[in-house]
C-alpha cells in the first residue's frame, strides 16, 4: 500500500551509513524530500530495499556500497549526512576526503562527530548551527553542521 508524504521544497540527501533506512524513510516521509542511503552491511541493505519496497515509500533509494567510494549524485546532492557516531578516525578520515574531492560547492555535511582540523583545511566551513538531541541511545546526540566553501 502506498503511502502519502508531507511535501516541502525539492531536496536531495544522501546519508552515508544508511543502516536500515529508518532516517532515510522517515525524512521521506516527514518532509517529501528526495534521499540516498548507502550501507556496507549487505543485511542492512537488504532490510532496508525491502522495508521501502514493499510500502512503497517514494523518494528512497539504497545502494549496497562502502561510504568511502560511494557513487554519490554528487551534482545534485545538497546534504551529506554522515552517520558516523561509531566511526573510527581513520574511517572519517577517508570519507571526508572523498566528500572534499567529488562535492560541490555550497554541499551542507552533517556529521555526528567534529570534523577533524584537516577537513577543515579542504574547504569546509563550521556553519555553528549545531544540534543537541536526546535520542535513545544517548541523551544529547550531536549533529554538527559544516558547508563546503
Amino acid at each position: 500500500m502506498p503511502i502519502t508524504v508531507a511535501m516541502c521544497r525539492p531536496l536531495k540527501v544522501a546519508v552515508l551509513g544508511s543502516s536500515l533506512g529508518w532516517q532515510c524513510a522517515f525524512a521521506a516521509l516527514s518532509f517529501g524530500i528526495s534521499l540516498d542511503g548507502y550501507e556496507f552491511v549487505e543485511y542492512r541493505y537488504s532490510a532496508a530495499k525491502h522495508f521501502v519496497d514493499a510500502y512503497e515509500i517514494p523518494g528512497v533509494r539504497y545502494f549496497h556500497q562502502d561510504a568511502k567510494r560511494a557513487t554519490v549524485d554528487w551534482e545534485n546532492v545538497e546534504i551529506i549526512y554522515m552517520t558516523d557516531l561509531l566511526w573510527d578516525q581513520p574511517l572519517r578520515d577517508t570519507i571526508h576526503e572523498h566528500i572534499a574531492k567529488n562535492a560541490r560547492q555550497g554541499t551542507i555535511i552533517v556529521s555526528n562527530n567534529p570534523i577533524s582540523s584537516d577537513f577543515k583545511k579542504m574547504g569546509f566551513e563550521h556553519l555553528d548551527r549545531d544540534l543537541y538531541v536526546p535520542v535513545s541511545w544517548l541523551e544529547k546526540q550531536a549533529f554538527y553542521v559544516y558547508q563546503l566553501a
